[in-house]
C-alpha cells in the first residue's frame, strides 16, 4: 500500500497574533485530483505500537500519470517516487465523490495470512477483489467484501505437544467506515480534512474433537487498519496505517492468551501542485 507522511508546520509570528485560525474550505471538488502532472510532496513516519511516530522521516512525491480501463472504471495511476526514482504506482478510480484503489494489494493480504496458518501451506483465501472503495461520503460504513475459509488443521501451530488435532474456521471481512473530520496543515493553513477508515478482519475459531464432540480451545482475531483523508479539490491528504491486531483468548486450560499490537506508519502532504 502506498505511503504515508505527517506535516509538521511552522507559525509564523503574524499567525501566532490572530485571534483564531480560520479552517480553510477548498472549493467543491473531487476528493481526488486526477489531471496528468497534478502532484503531492508527503512526509512519512514510522510508528510504534502506540501510535507515536519513530525514527527520521523520509520524503516522497506522488504524480499523477497515465488513465487507463481497468475492470470495468477509468483508473488512474499515481506514481510514487523517491528522488526521481519510481518505486511504487498506486490506482485508484472515482465516481464523483466515492473512490476506490485496485483490490490486488488486499488479496495479498487473504494470501499471506493463509500461508501463515497452513504453516508454509497457503491454503485457497483469495478474496478476489478487483475494486475496494476507500471512501464514501455518502455511506456511513459499508461491506466491501466477506470470505467464509473452510475448516483446515493447524495443529502444528495450535495443537502443541500433547498430538491434540486443532482446526481452524471462521472468516476475512474487510469494511469501511466513515470517521469524521480531521484538521490537517499544509503551508501553513488548516484544512479540514474527511476522514475514512478500512479494516481487514479475521475472525476465527479453533476446535477439537474429544470423545466425538467438538470443543473450543480459543478464538483468533486478527486486524488490519487503514485510514485515508480526503480534502475537496485537494486530494488525499493524509494515510495511516494502524499496524497489526492479534488477539488469542483461550476457552480451556493451559493455553496462553496472545494479544500483540505492531507498529505502522503515517504519511502527509506537505506540498502540493493541482492542474
Amino acid at each position: 500500500m502506498k505511503k504515508i507522511f505527517l506535516i509538521l508546520t511552522l507559525l509564523t509570528p503574524l499567525a501566532f497574533m490572530s485571534c483564531s485560525e480560520d479552517v480553510t474550505t477548498p472549493s467543491k471538488g473531487t476528493f481526488l485530483p486526477a489531471t496528468k502532472g497534478t502532484w503531492w510532496i508527503m512526509e512519512d513516519y514510522a510508528t510504534d505500537s502506540l501510535g507515536n511516530t519513530t525514527g527520521t522521516p523520509s520524503t516522497s512525491t506522488m504524480t499523477v500519470g497515465s488513465t487507463i480501463d481497468l475492470n470495468g472504471k477509468k483508473a488512474v495511476q499515481y506514481l510514487n517516487t523517491i528522488d526521481n526514482v519510481q518505486f511504487d504506482t498506486t490506482l485508484y478510480a472515482s465516481e464523483g465523490q466515492i473512490i476506490y484503489t485496485d483490490g490486488t494489494q488486499f488479496n495479498q493480504i487473504g494470501s499471506i495470512f493463509g500461508a501463515f496458518l497452513g504453516g508454509g501451506t497457503s491454503p485457497d483465501l483469495d478474496l478476489n477483489l478487483t475494486w475496494v472503495k476507500i471512501a464514501d461520503p455518502n455511506t456511513p460504513s459499508w461491506e466491501v467484501t466477506k470470505v467464509d475459509i473452510p475448516e483446515m488443521d493447524i495443529s502444528q501451530l495450535f495443537g502443541g505437544a500433547g498430538g491434540v488435532k486443532a482446526n481452524l474456521n471462521g472468516y476475512i471481512k474487510v469494511s469501511g467506515a466513515q470517521g469524521g473530520t480531521e484538521d490537517i496543515t499544509i503551508k501553513g493553513k488548516i484544512y479540514s480534512a474527511s476522514k475514512f477508515n478500512i479494516n481487514v478482519e479475521f475472525i476465527g475459531k479453533v476446535t477439537t474433537t474429544l470423545f466425538n464432540q467438538k470443543v473450543e480451545l480459543a478464538t483468533i482475531n486478527f486486524i488490519l487498519g487503514q485510514s485515508y483523508y480526503f480534502v475537496e479539490g485537494i486530494g488525499m491528504v493524509k494515510q495511516l496505517n494502524t499496524g497489526q491486531t492479534f488477539e488469542i483468548k483461550a476457552r480451556v486450560p493451559n493455553v496462553p492468551n496472545q494479544n500483540r499490537k505492531t507498529g505502522g506508519n503515517v504519511s502527509t502532504v506537505i506540498d502540493f501542485n493541482i492542474k
